[in-house]
């Protein structure tokens, strides 16, 4: 009876560890979908002030505007697509994770289950959600220096303002 107890403590945990890896990726997923949507909301408001500048014929100050959102359009386009990857290969972590579940249960269930699955599948998911840590990463800082960017502009607009009014 003891040993039963023991073995069904030993399956569980088992099968509890990927449910928690599980949680973690999914929450990962709803973090970068949420910073996904704010990078495509923001390239869709740069295109629209694209669109408005084109059609002005700036001056000098609108042209500097004009040139920075262009790089920072197409900053946006690859964090995009870094952030698509990164999605990507959470799923394919999610996915792992439940064949690892699913593959645990199976040994239990079948002694001639091959157990290297259990550890093919729980490696993939592990690596898959590394990668994915990368991508981020990569985005992360692509996002950074495009504020950097931004930021160094209106600090030269309000630097030029002040000395046109100075003069």
């Amino acid at each position: 009876m003891e040993t039963s107890i023991a073995l069904a403590i030993s399956i569980l945990s088992a099968v509890i560890t990927p449910v928690v890896l599980i949680s973690a990726s999914a929450l990962l997923t709803i973090s970068t979908s949420t910073r996904m949507s704010r990078v495509l909301e923001r390239a869709r408001a740069m295109s629209e002030l694209l669109e408005e500048l084109e059609e002005t014929r700036p001056g000098r100050q609108e042209q500097d505007r004009y040139s920075i959102l262009l790089v920072q359009f197409g900053k946006a386009k690859k964090r995009s697509e870094l952030l698509s990857r990164a999605l990507g290969s959470q799923y394919a972590s999610i996915s792992a994770f439940v064949a690892t579940s699913v593959s645990i249960g199976a040994a239990t269930v079948w002694p001639g289950f091959p157990a290297v699955l259990v550890i093919l599948f729980g490696f993939s998911g592990i690596m898959l959600l590394f990668y994915s840590s990368l991508l981020l990463i990569a985005d992360s800082r692509i996002g950074l220096a495009a504020l950097h960017g931004e930021m160094d502009l209106l600090l030269r607009l309000a630097r030029r303002d002040k000395g046109q009014k100075a003069a």
